[in-house]
């Protein structure tokens, strides 16, 4: 059912009407048909709940798999002919699915012996392949147009377009040298010889610099960059790579300048560079200015909230959180996703709580419940990882501002327990020392200057330390708001009594 639902999709959003589509040669009541609009609808979300539709009269298993696959078989069939010349489609995207059909129908004539046809086309289609960039496809017509001039026996093309082989094949390697790397270290980055592949592909950049490959080198290096803690660095590579990627007029790419913003703006938030931050964001949601509701749109509004809290623009902070939170399409993000929004929501309304924001009217902010906030959160037992510690810690924070200090006891035991089974110094140093921080909190019996006085340890180790990322593959996710800022929120929710609880 998944690979039916991604290509009605795809299709669905298109719009597609054309030649193979569903509706040729079929009766409304077909139940291909019937199949096609329910996923479409999201009437079927499940391959039982097809069938028990399709075939309510039961035992219908053997022709329900042969209806999908049949509509797989027409779906995959109407994908050429997706209209292209639509505005959704930006110029490299045109070209790519230009050169993609051309080179299918290439091959296709090729292989009927259509000999002429098929060098025609091929010869067109290399020109478009080389201006873009498209290696595999580009070296693949080479290797035709080669062999078909070697059969003509025109010994002059045939040394153009070996050579040309030669060159696209040391591009094809390199590139899938770099990808390559680029997938270990999402795979495992813990156990790749980092050092080694940059070693390796920087000796390889300074003879190929396709677009593909130095893609893929950038991502390693401000991915390792930003691993290894070094922020200026990783802003440094940033910005040299969107200086590439904008060069490269003909093969700009909007996901890779998306990574490249928002991972400038990560570097720029840990350097305190928060100007430089806001700009890079801003850059980043102009590029999907016409995507609003997608996952990067709400990935980057997220990434613009943080930012802000980051910077102490509160009302900004505010403002963004109303235009993302309540938007129709977030229910129907990834659950992650809705997590984070939550999180975030659960922040904003303490902030208000403890009187740094004052509501704008214009916004109407739901009536916030601390005990439904954690029904709706992930558990904290299975985050192994240390990257939901924000939602543990506002829980703590409404519960001291609340004065609810026999809660506050329940959760700082639960905390500690999973500070010590799930936090490592390495790579949470600073989530750990902030925990430690709040343990010492019952310990000083909610005394504000006894808790000042157990805590300066771990404070000027928090304090040496840069802001914290999740280390998780492809999160950029970094602490809500700074702990050095949430510990004076902390301390400020306390007061100079000695309360003995029982």
């Amino acid at each position: 059912m998944e690979n039916l639902k991604e290509l009605v999709l795809i299709l669905s959003k298109h719009k597609i009407k054309a030649v193979e589509t569903l509706n040729t040669g079929l009766p409304k009541s077909s139940k291909l048909l019937a199949l096609y609009n329910g996923i479409c609808d999201k009437k079927f979300l499940t391959d039982e709940d097809a069938l028990e539709n399709l075939y309510p009269e039961g035992n219908g298993k053997m022709a329900y798999d042969k209806l999908k696959s049949r509509l797989q078989n027409r779906l995959i069939n109407t994908i050429f002919f997706i209209d292209i010349n639509k505005p959704a489609f930006n110029e490299y995207q045109k070209a790519y699915y230009n050169c993609s059909k051309n080179w299918a129908a290439t091959r296709v004539l090729a292989g009927r012996g259509a000999s002429s046809p098929s060098v025609a086309l091929a010869k067109k289609t290399l020109v478009i392949a080389q201006k873009y960039e498209f290696t595999q496809i580009t070296l693949d017509l080479l290797r035709l147009l080669r062999s078909k001039v070697a059969f003509l026996k025109n010994s002059k093309e045939f040394m153009t377009y070996n050579e040309l082989t030669r060159k696209y094949t040391k591009i094809l390697n390199a590139e899938l040298k770099a990808e390559e790397y680029k997938n270990m270290l999402m795979l495992d980055y813990e156990n790749c010889d980092i050092e080694q592949y940059l070693k390796e592909l920087e000796e390889l950049s300074r003879e190929v610099n396709s677009y593909n490959f130095t893609f893929d080198h950038y991502r390693i290096k401000v991915t390792h960059a930003l691993k290894t803690d070094q922020y200026v660095q990783a802003k440094i590579h940033c910005k040299e790579a969107i200086e590439f990627v904008k060069s490269r007029t003909h093969t700009q790419n909007k996901t890779f300048l998306l990574f490249l913003y928002q991972h400038l703006m990560l570097c720029c938030t840990q350097l305190k560079e928060y100007t430089q931050g806001r700009e890079a964001v801003e850059e980043a949601l102009k590029l999907i200015e016409d995507q609003k509701g997608t996952n990067n749109w709400f990935t980057l509004q997220h990434s613009f909230f943080i930012i802000c809290l980051h910077s102490n623009q509160l009302n900004k902070a505010e403002e963004i959180f109303h235009a993302t939170y309540n938007h129709p399409r977030l229910g129907s993000m990834y659950q992650e996703l809705i997590e984070t929004w939550k999180t975030n929501e659960a922040y904003l309304n303490f902030f208000i709580k403890i009187g740094k924001i004052k509501p704008n009217p214009k916004f109407q902010l739901r009536k916030f419940r601390l005990s439904k906030f954690v029904n709706e959160v992930p558990k904290f037992s299975n985050d192994k990882r240390g990257a939901n510690i924000n939602i543990l810690i506002i829980q703590i924070l409404f519960l001291l501002q609340q004065k609810k200090y026999d809660n506050v006891i329940d959760r700082v035991e639960s905390l500690n327990m999973y500070c010590s089974r799930y936090l490592r110094n390495d790579d949470t140093l600073r989530s750990n020392c902030f925990i430690k921080m709040l343990l010492q909190i019952p310990k000083a019996h909610f005394n504000k200057m006894a808790v000042e006085r157990k805590v300066r340890r771990y404070k000027e180790k928090l304090l040496s330390s840069p802001l914290e990322i999740a280390k998780q593959t492809n999160s950029i996710e970094i602490e809500i708001i700074p702990y050095e800022q949430l510990w004076d929120y902390v301390i400020g929710s306390l007061d100079n009594k000695f309360h003995y609880l029982k």
